[in-house]
């Protein structure tokens, strides 16, 4: 763990602990009784939960059930309870923080992928389109790597096209050409989340032409899959546009 991380963590914590104890001495200044207290350190726990996650919510559950405990159960300020009726309502408490807090996780990290699903098919339009829209005159590949390094926002790009077994570059990729390469000729697709590096070999049909390696990125295997058929497609579109060419132009020659 990074010093950055802990910094956060702890800070964390102490935003926690200070909610935690200003929400308990509010309810005990107000002359709350359980029941309410409990409500109170609920809406906290969702709140928490939320905002962070399911770790934080937990330790929050826990200082709530420790605090509700302490001022609102008799023998009051002690962290002992002589009514039964009350081990129960605390134990529910906790359960039920527990439940609301992973079900609020859950779905906080289902709205985030969503949203990356979301922002990454945007960035494939993007990048359909701009490919669409390439100039003929000028090599393809090397207008391919930009496009993808600028559309996708990732780190570097490094293409092999094997048809001219020409290598282009754009942005920050630390590939020698001869690693890049090995992609295409052990035709080897995967990714590496530690590296946060892709490979994938470019195909026309079952014809491999070419290989990709996209370096620095937080896309996922679907996104990183549609990024090499597009490729392909669009080196294989310039192959077919640039042969039509020269057999029109064979007759005047």
């Amino acid at each position: 763990m990074s010093n950055k991380q802990i910094r956060i963590a702890a800070v964390k914590l102490i935003t926690e602990v200070a909610a935690v104890l200003s929400i308990t001495w509010a309810a005990y200044q107000l002359h709350f009784n359980l029941s309410s207290a409990t409500s109170v350190h609920l809406l906290l726990v969702t709140v928490i939960a939320l905002r962070w996650g399911f770790f934080e919510a937990s330790v929050v559950s826990l200082l709530s059930v420790a605090c509700l405990d302490y001022f609102f159960t008799k023998p009051l300020f002690e962290l002992y309870m002589a009514d039964s009726h009350d081990w129960v309502a605390l134990v529910t408490f906790e359960s039920v923080a527990l439940l609301v807090s992973r079900l609020s996780n859950q779905e906080g990290r289902h709205a985030r992928e969503s949203e990356a699903h979301r922002l990454s098919l945007q960035k494939l339009y993007e990048l359909s389109q701009n490919i669409l829209l390439l100039d003929r005159h000028e090599p393809v590949d090397q207008q391919l790597a930009m496009h993808i390094q600028a559309t996708l926002q990732v780190r570097g790009v490094a293409l092999w096209n094997a048809q001219d077994l020409r290598l282009c570059r754009s942005g920050i990729c630390d590939f020698t050409e001869d690693e890049v390469r090995s992609t295409y000729f052990t035709e080897r697709n995967e990714d590496d989340a530690l590296t946060s590096t892709s490979r994938r070999v470019l195909r026309s049909g079952t014809r491999a032409i070419g290989s990709l390696v996209i370096c620095g990125h937080s896309l996922d295997s679907a996104s990183m899959n549609a990024t090499a058929s597009l490729a392909a497609v669009a080196i294989e579109r310039s192959a077919l546009l640039l042969r039509r060419k020269q057999c029109g132009s064979s007759p005047a020659e």
